[in-house]
């Protein structure tokens, strides 16, 4: 450790050591408990639901961003009855 004087008084002076590190995640990703990834992923603002693992089924956000672009059309009548279709199909997923 390097030593430095001022006013007659011993200071000590510390090193920094920057290190970087490359994690892959395939490394560690079966180490995780799920449930730790998922308070993980929550903590930082995600929204995070278990699907049923079929990317062809719609889930809930799916539904929900469905009636968002719906809603954003302009008002006709087979719109309002389309919107009302993707409301009920998303209470009941």
């Amino acid at each position: 450790m390097l030593q430095s004087y001022q006013k007659g008084k011993p200071m000590r002076r510390m090193t920094t050591v920057n290190v970087d590190v490359d994690v892959y995640i395939d490394d560690v990703i079966d180490d995780i408990d799920d449930q730790d990834l998922v308070d993980e992923l929550e903590s930082r603002g995600y929204y995070v639901e278990k699907g049923d693992g079929d990317p062809n089924v719609l889930d809930k956000n799916d539904w929900r961003r469905l009636e968002e672009i719906l809603t954003e059309l302009p008002y006709h009548w087979e719109n309002d009855m389309l919107r009302r279709k993707v409301i009920e199909a998303r209470m009941n997923t």
